[in-house]
């Protein structure tokens, strides 16, 4: 059986990460570098998180799946939290959690887009974001941004 590949995906830039690690190997080794890479950083976790975990693992709800839009409690402190620092009437039935921008990108471009449609995306742009837009069949329509003026953001005229 042959596998096909989207054609979608074949076209899709390649993400910068590997890209940069390059740059890092290849670095002088006098030279003090500090990996701030998302996602998957060349570092172990924090020793005061593992011990956390560690106490943790023996509990048969971590094992769990959650609900998809986050755990209620949370959503509710959020929400509460909202309230007290903002004034912000919010309902956590209408909060959906993710675990980062990216996932909410996605979630947004999957659930309001199809293939064919057009999202204006202001640059500069996390590199994840023309990624997703490709990899979905939606064009993405670049904007630069000026950068701040009197506390809003500016485009170009």
């Amino acid at each position: 059986m042959k596998l096909t590949i989207s054609d979608q995906i074949g076209r899709v830039h390649f993400p910068p990460i590997s890209e940069v690690k390059g740059w890092l190997a290849a670095a002088r080794p006098d030279l003090p570098l500090i990996d701030l890479c998302q996602a998957v950083p060349d570092y172990p976790p924090a020793t005061a998180l593992t011990e956390h975990l560690a106490g943790l693992i023996g509990d048969p709800l971590i094992a769990r799946y959650s609900p998809d839009e986050g755990l209620p409690e949370v959503r509710e402190a959020i929400c509460a939290r909202y309230g007290r620092t903002y004034g912000a009437k919010l309902d956590p039935a209408q909060l959906c959690l993710t675990i980062g921008a990216s996932q909410a990108f996605w979630l947004a471009m999957v659930t309001l887009c199809r293939e064919g449609d057009e999202v204006i995306l202001p640059l500069p742009a996390y590199f994840d974001h023309p990624m997703a837009l490709e990899i979905l069949g939606i064009r993405p329509v670049y904007v630069p941004l000026m950068g701040l003026q009197g506390g809003c953001l500016q485009f170009p005229a």
